[in-house]
């Protein structure tokens, strides 16, 4: 990530995070854990965790954009 305002891609970050829960996402793959991530809950899991935690969030429904009416 890149911005022209410090710490903007933070701001950033937290905002998608937000976005993601609140239209029923349950996994975010941040890939690496720094203090950022890890101050929002990041945490590194085994390949295991993960793929079975992937095979869970995939059973759930979730959406990105807003619903139309």
């Amino acid at each position: 990530m890149f911005t022209r305002v410090r710490d903007g891609s933070k701001v950033a970050l937290v905002h998608l995070f937000e976005h993601l829960r609140e239209r029923g996402y349950v996994l975010f793959d941040a890939q690496y854990l720094n203090e950022h991530t890890e101050s929002l809950g990041g945490r590194e899991i085994s390949r295991q965790e993960y793929l079975s935690r992937l095979g869970e969030a995939l059973e759930r429904e979730a959406r990105f954009g807003l619903e139309r009416e």
